[in-house]
């Protein structure tokens, strides 16, 4: 964990002058405060809690050891910021549970036109200088997730979860041009093959049987189309955007070349597009969600209007501010973390077939149960509803006989058996779109695990769609 201040002014009152060596050995002990101390039970990990300003009152005597007048002032620091996050002021106190979460907030509110943020995202590093344009914010957030591509279709898919409590969705659609699209899927791994079919999807043919069969079973495609079906003219506008969106929710090992892409994105396009806009019939226990209104975004001082500055800030402070996006993951415990160790070792082809069942297979193969956490980040965030074919479960079984044969031959140490050994391990994990969070206690560390190279990260799996990090906390 890390304890980061911007900028420290100090004013010391003391009855007589103190020495500059003095003052400085001062500072000295304030810097050498341990963060992971001054920040325990306030900030998770992983967490970012940014503090725009802090007033800190601390008392020493003159003549007090340097380590007791830094921890005098540690302490008045630690009650500062525990006061800062009592206050509830989110001009003043921001915090993200991830860098994602605040780069999808610093493209939601953008686009919304809000830029009281912009403090903390220029603290952040997402932004160089803060009191810019909207637009000009906008344009960095891009440039950014078109350097570490991996982030994109997390965020992407925070701002369309969050569309029904925050219009995020429907206000981006807006804001950005269609090169910025463009260039956003075009640079994500799991739209690239789709985005790069954009231009020249040509006439729609009926889909594949099993591509189907995949769009009806999703639930992304359903909430997208009760979406799309509230607000045709939007829909129809950016149909584009909404097919490459789309497909890789529902197929995220999409083949880089060949024709299935073209194909996949001109039906969707010309669904979203059509006429009448009607979602298919989606086989599902539960009812397609009724579309909702999207909330009205605050009324913010256009930046052309003739108004002072004086009214266009007393405007900007009179607005009500905008809703949070919603967190779209939470922490789940898991008895077989170290399963998920093992998908580093798959090696699907981009025109594998049934990718999520064979994966869905390979997890009961390893013994992990179905209702257990692990099983469903194993298979990318959810368990298919239907069964694996029988082909499928004897290619999990062999794969997993040829992992325990490895074991035994390259970790002799390991207790028996071997593959339960590495596969049953208490820890915690965090599932999101297109990203997966694999937490582990640190005592849990095992130097023969270590030494094989199964706890490193995975990175990004594009057979997966999904970034996997591996973690191991104190």
């Amino acid at each position: 964990m890390t304890l980061s201040v911007g900028r420290l002014c100090t004013r010391l009152r003391t009855p007589v002058p103190i020495a500059a060596q003095r003052c400085d050995a001062w500072h000295a002990a304030f810097a050498a405060q341990d963060g992971e101390t001054l920040c325990a039970g306030l900030v998770r990990e992983g967490e970012w809690l940014l503090i725009r300003r802090l007033h800190i009152a601390a008392r020493w005597r003159a003549d007090a050891l340097d380590a007791d007048v830094g921890s005098a002032w540690a302490q008045a620091l630690r009650r500062a910021m525990q006061e800062a996050l009592d206050g509830g002021d989110d001009t003043r106190c921001v915090r993200y549970e991830s860098r994602r979460a605040a780069i999808a907030d610093l493209l939601y509110r953008s686009a919304l036109r809000e830029t009281a943020r912009q403090w903390a995202w220029h603290r952040m590093g997402l932004i160089g200088r803060a009191k810019i344009a909207c637009d000009e914010a906008l344009e960095a957030g891009i440039a950014l997730l078109q350097r570490e591509p991996e982030l994109v279709w997390p965020v992407l898919q925070r701002i369309v979860a969050g569309e029904a409590q925050t219009a995020s969705l429907t206000a981006l659609l807006r804001a950005l041009p269609m090169r910025s699209w463009s260039r956003l899927l075009g640079a994500c791994p799991r739209t690239a093959a789709h985005a790069s079919h954009a231009d020249d999807a040509g006439q729609a043919t009926p889909l594949a049987a099993a591509d189907e069969e995949a769009l009806r079973h999703s639930d992304d495609a359903a909430a997208l189309f009760a979406w799309a079906a509230a607000r045709p003219h939007l829909a129809r506008r950016h149909a584009g955007v909404l097919a490459v969106l789309l497909a890789g929710a529902v197929w995220p090992g999409a083949p880089a070349h060949g024709d299935v892409p073209r194909r996949r994105l001109a039906m969707l396009a010309q669904r979203f597009a059509g006429p009448s806009l009607r979602p298919p019939i989606f086989e599902r226990d539960r009812a397609m969600p009724s579309p909702r209104r999207a909330p009205r975004a605050p009324t913010m001082p256009r930046a052309d209007a003739p108004a002072s500055p004086v009214d266009a800030q007393e405007a900007l402070a009179a607005a009500p501010s905008l809703p949070e996006l919603p967190e779209p993951s939470t922490w789940h415990a898991t008895r077989f973390a170290g399963a998920l160790f093992w998908l580093g070792r798959i090696a699907f082809g981009p025109d594998e077939s049934g990718v999520p069942l064979r994966l869905h297979a390979i997890a009961r193969a390893l013994a992990v149960p179905d209702d257990d956490a692990a099983h469903r980040a194993f298979c990318g965030g959810d368990v298919p509803r239907v069964e694996p074919p029988e082909a499928f479960a004897a290619e999990a079984q062999a794969q997993v006989a040829q992992w325990a044969a490895w074991l035994d031959h390259v970790a002799p140490e390991l207790p028996e058996p071997r593959l339960a050994a590495v596969c049953r391990r208490d820890g915690r994990l965090r599932v999101e779109p297109g990203w997966i969070e694999v937490h582990l206690p640190l005592a849990s560390v095992d130097t023969a695990i270590r030494r094989l190279g199964l706890d490193l990260d995975a990175g990004w799996l594009p057979w997966l769609g999904c970034v996997v990090r591996i973690h191991y906390d104190e």
